[in-house]
This record gives structure tokens, C-alpha cells and sequence, in this order.
């Protein structure tokens, strides 16, 4: 059966295919005719969609049939591309080089409150010598990435589950596409000044340590950096970044984290679980989302006084000791501070209402004073937080359930 006539056909095989996996790829730039036959080529696309042999090495030639390469497709060395990646200089798009397992999806993480089942976890094996490759299972190991400057794209799921050791990402960069390189054990990542977005997941799953962000880069999309150790001395962002989204650097540890005046939104869970001593915003900051920097072990962030929204759960159990709340926050939901060792704390004369959860689980000083403009204190919102003395004022009207339960008043 002839694979070929399937990629050009756009038809799926259903047929397992025995192929030899290639030890690199690289590229010497030849003009051989003789190279042409070894590739599916799209001369609409100008795009190489597959690999017809089985070689050692594999060598992309810059023109097939006298058209410039300017894409490698989906899959198109699926089968090993080997320990080393180099395109023509000629290509500006690459849709994924490796697929990884096709049609297969690694276990979900964890919701919140669940334990990571899967740590060590490794994909499943690639074939024995004298087993077939099926056609729903590629292997890849790309161990070197050097990508020429005409590229301009990188698309979804290009390079995952790989070992790439050295990568080389020109500054023609504008971006990187979902899950680009998921699991790939990136060590260290330079992104040049033409990045525009990091789409979600994609560099997920690596040993990512040093990170230095372009000022071109405006969003960075969910997971983008979740699950790597980033352990770093310190973690700047550029003066052009407008948002970052949910869970973009989940588990990062740093002692200080200084964000740009121009971030705008933080959504939620985006640097939550981590190990972060300091937290600055700046005055640009306007939404907060869910559990934004919740169980980070932060023992101190300052809020601007434009702040507009804060979600649910975003500073919970952390370190802290002391909060003032900015005057301009006017929509704020339930257990923002609860679980931290609150002793002191600036309630605006915006709010009517104490939240529901909103200090429970603190380490207050014995003595709280609620001030004279709350009418409301929600369900729960001083529970198990040891007050011996609290004073209420004359404009309350209403004390919701367990509002102080579990505590020392006498």
C-alpha cells in the first residue's frame, strides 16, 4: 500500500507501517532533483507533507520541482526526525513537525484540592525492533532545534514531546502556536523582540529556569509555563504585556515578582501554588481573577488604587501579614484573604458587605474592629480566625451564618 497516495489523497490510513526511525535532519540546501522524490509536496502550499523513505539521515532541500519550501506540515517527519532539526532557510511556517501520539491526550491535570497521579509519568514505548509503527502512534526525539529567520510561525503541538537540549528560535518569531513545545525538557528559553502571544500550553511541561520575555510580547495564554521549575533570581516583564491568563506560570518560585504598569488583567489560578516572597502591581491593573495568586506562600503585595475586581479566592492561604484594600475595588467575591496570618487590615468605605470566607482561617490580633459603614457580614467571614474581642458597628444589620464560629469570644 502506498502511503504517499494517502497524504496527497488527504486520506488517514487505517494500515500500520514498518518504518526505520531517521537519526537527524538537517539541511544542506541542494538543488538535487534527486532529493524531490523522497517528499510529499504541496505545490499549492509550497508545503512538504510527508517523508517517503526510510534514511539516517534526512535532507530537506530548499526547492522541490523549482517552488521554494515554505512549510512542513502537519506530521510530515512523524516517524523520527532524530536528534537534530534544521529547515531551509526558505521556510516561514511550521505546522508540526512532530505530532507526538496522534489522537492520544496525556491525563488530565488536577482540579483543584486533587494530587498529581501522575508524576513520572512517561508516554507509552515506541515499538521493539521488528514491531510496526501504527498509524495512530508516532515517537519523536528532536535533541537539537535550529530554526532559520524566515520563520514566522510556529503552530500547534510542532515540537512536543521531545528532548530538546539546544534550541535556537530566530528573532522572525511573531507566534508560538498551542503546545508547540509541550514536554520538550527546555532548559532555558530566549524569545526575540518580534513575539507577539504565547498561545496555551506552550511550553508546558519543561525544565524551564531562565525565561527572558520580548517587549513585543502583549499575552501570554493558559499554561504557558505551567509545571516547570522555574526556580529564578528574579523574572521581568515586559512594559507592553496586557494580560496573562489562567494558570500561565502556576508553580513558580521566585523571591520577588515585578509586574509591568501596562498588565491589565491577571486571570485565574495564573501564578497560584507557588513559592513567591513579594508580589508589586502596578497602577495599570484593573481584574484580578479566581485563586490568582492563591497557596504562594506571599508575605507581601501591594494593591494599586485602580484595581476594579477581585475574585474569588486570589490571595488565599498565603503568608500574609497585613492588606490595605484599595477604595476603587467595587466587585469582590468570597475568600479573597482567607488562610493567612492577617493581623491588620484597611476594609474600604466603598463596602457595605464583608464577604462570605472572606478572613476565616486567620491568625488575627485578639481584637477586630469592624468599621461604621458595613451593614453585612457574610457567612463564615471571621470563621476559625481565634478573636477573643471583636467591636460591630451601629450601621450592621445583618450577621449571616457561622459568621465567627470557632473562635475565642468571650
Amino acid at each position: 500500500k502506498d502511503l504517499a497516495a494517502d497524504v496527497v489523497l488527504g486520506k488517514k490510513s487505517s494500515t500500520s507501517y514498518s518504518r526505520t526511525p531517521s537519526w537527524s535532519v538537517s539541511l544542506d540546501c541542494p538543488l538535487n532533483p534527486d532529493l524531490e522524490s523522497d517528499f510529499v509536496f504541496d505545490n499549492a502550499t509550497q508545503t512538504i507533507t510527508w517523508y517517503n523513505w526510510d534514511w539516517w539521515e534526512i535532507v530537506i532541500p530548499c526547492q522541490i520541482g523549482w517552488k521554494d519550501v515554505l512549510a512542513i506540515g502537519t506530521g510530515a517527519f512523524a516517524q523520527d526526525p532524530g536528534w537534530s532539526f534544521n529547515p531551509p532557510t526558505s521556510i516561514l511556517t511550521i505546522f508540526s513537525v512532530i505530532e507526538g501520539w496522534e489522537g492520544w491526550e496525556p491525563p488530565r491535570p488536577p482540579e483543584e484540592g486533587e494530587e498529581w497521579g501522575w508524576e513520572g509519568w512517561e508516554p507509552p514505548r515506541p515499538p521493539e525492533e521488528g514491531e510496526e509503527w501504527g498509524a495512530e502512534i508516532v515517537f519523536t526525539k528532536v535533541h537539537s532545534l535550529k530554526l532559520p529567520w524566515t520563520v514566522k510561525n510556529i503552530w500547534e503541538n510542532a515540537f512536543s514531546y521531545n528532548e530538546i537540549q539546544t534550541l535556537v528560535l530566530p528573532d522572525s518569531i511573531e507566534s508560538i502556536g498551542s503546545r508547540a513545545f509541550y514536554y520538550s525538557e527546555l532548559t532555558t528559553l530566549d524569545l526575540w523582540k518580534w513575539v507577539k502571544v504565547i498561545w496555551e500550553k506552550a511550553f508546558q511541561w519543561n525544565r524551564i529556569r531562565n525565561i527572558t520575555f520580548p517587549s513585543s510580547l502583549k499575552s501570554i495564554w493558559d499554561h504557558s509555563f505551567r509545571q516547570n521549575p522555574m526556580s529564578l533570581d528574579t523574572l521581568i516583564f515586559n512594559e507592553w504585556l496586557e494580560v496573562i491568563w489562567n494558570y500561565a506560570f502556576y508553580d513558580l518560585s521566585i523571591p520577588k515578582l515585578n509586574l509591568p504598569d501596562s498588565l491589565k488583567s491577571i486571570w485565574s489560578s495564573a501564578f497560584a501554588s507557588g513559592n513567591i516572597w513579594e508580589v508589586h502591581l502596578w497602577s495599570g491593573i484593573e481584574t484580578i481573577g479566581r485563586s490568582a495568586f492563591s497557596n504562594s506562600k506571599i508575605n507581601k503585595i501591594n494593591l494599586p488604587n485602580w484595581i476594579k475586581t477581585i475574585d474569588s479566592n486570589w490571595l488565599k492561604w498565603n503568608n500574609l501579614t497585613n492588606i490595605q484594600i484599595p477604595d476603587s475595588v467595587t466587585t469582590f467575591w468570597s475568600s479573597v484573604l482567607s488562610g493567612n496570618d492577617l493581623s491588620t487590615i484597611h476594609i474600604p468605605s466603598t463596602w457595605t458587605k464583608i464577604p462570605s470566607n472572606m478572613f476565616a482561617y486567620n491568625k488575627w490580633a485578639t481584637t477586630v474592629h469592624i468599621p461604621e459603614w458595613i451593614t453585612v457580614i457574610g457567612s463564615m467571614a471571621f470563621a476559625w480566625s481565634k478573636i477573643s474581642t471583636i467591636t460591630l458597628p451601629s450601621t450592621l444589620e445583618t450577621i449571616e451564618s457561622r459568621a465567627f464560629e470557632n473562635n475565642e469570644l468571650t
